[in-house]
């Protein structure tokens, strides 16, 4: 699919920069050497030396540190290798937080079976500086690599953008209720910039964004709590983290499912915010309770 100018030079630059030597000290120098840790010494590894103390993989559930070294060390294999292709590297002008998409490439062996698997996808990354001045990997997603959605709903309406120049707080505010109250397909074209990739709908640029957001239900609604919200001290980047409920008519019965969403948002050159990344993991399906523990008590096992 073609895309707009804009986009296609934004991509060339970014992935231009992390290929040629990063400057010292900056984001694309952290994420050069963390992919070359993750592809080398293992994914395992990578984590344990750069995650922040505080920080979020979404996918495995998991937010600071006692969380994050659990699911590391019982969900992630141990011989996992993680090979990834930066395509927006974008460092905040106060060079203190960033965000960081592109396609990765996952190979692991199974443990029960010694097969080798190799996955593809789309990653983002949000970074930070702690109070050291070393960049830390603040949170990490993953979605799966697939074609973009369509529907067979009526052509989006055009939406007039958001001119939302104060806090991002007020931005993010804005947005939500835009989502809960007139539902996700508005909320989303009056916010989205341009080049602005939507993963859980695997679409970059707004003309994959449109033909992909067709096939979302005409109510489908969401209600989101931020529980996070970091605004770069340059004013002109910050990203939103936080629980969702999704509400929708799916097969003329209404849908409900909940989840963690991140948005990460931008200004323009005109000084309006616009989101120009957004993903979400749905929460995981409560376990079953075990036979032992949902059997009533045997009273002949008690000892008298």
């Amino acid at each position: 699919m073609k895309r707009l100018p804009l986009l296609a030079l934004s991509l060339l630059a970014s992935a231009s920069m992390f290929a040629a030597e990063a400057p010292p000290g900056s984001l694309a120098a952290a994420v050069r050497d963390y992919s070359a840790h993750a592809a080398g010494a293992g994914l395992p590894s990578a984590y344990r030396a750069t995650l922040a103390d505080d920080g979020i993989i979404m996918f495995l559930h998991a937010r600071g540190r006692a969380e994050l070294d659990h699911a590391v060390a019982n969900r992630v294999s141990p011989t996992a290798k993680f090979f990834a292709t930066p395509l927006v590297v974008h460092e905040a002008a106060s060079c203190d937080s960033g965000y960081v998409w592109g396609d990765y490439r996952l190979e692991f062996t199974r443990r029960s079976t010694g097969e080798p698997i190799t996955n593809h996808g789309r990653f983002v990354q949000l970074w930070q500086r702690n109070a050291a001045g070393e960049w830390k990997l603040f949170l990490e997603n993953w979605a799966p690599k697939a074609g973009v959605a369509s529907g067979n709903s009526p052509a989006l309406a055009p939406a007039a953008p958001a001119r939302l120049t104060g806090s991002l707080r007020e931005a993010e505010r804005h947005f939500t209720t835009h989502a809960a109250h007139d539902g996700i397909r508005p909320a989303f074209l009056a916010h989205v910039a341009d080049d602005a990739t939507i993963m859980f709908l695997n679409a970059h640029g707004r003309a994959e964004f449109e033909q992909a957001m067709s096939a979302i239900p005409a109510d489908a609604r969401i209600f989101a709590e931020p529980a996070l919200l970091v605004e770069a001290a340059s004013g002109g980047f910050g990203f939103v983290w936080g629980p969702y409920r999704f509400a929708a008519t799916v097969a003329d019965k209404p849908f409900s499912a909940t989840g963690k969403f991140v948005t990460v948002w931008r200004k323009s050159p005109d000084g309006a915010w616009q989101i120009v990344l957004d993903h979400g993991t749905q929460d995981p399906e409560p376990a079953a309770p075990s036979a032992a523990s949902s059997a009533p008590a045997n009273s002949s096992d008690k000892k008298s």
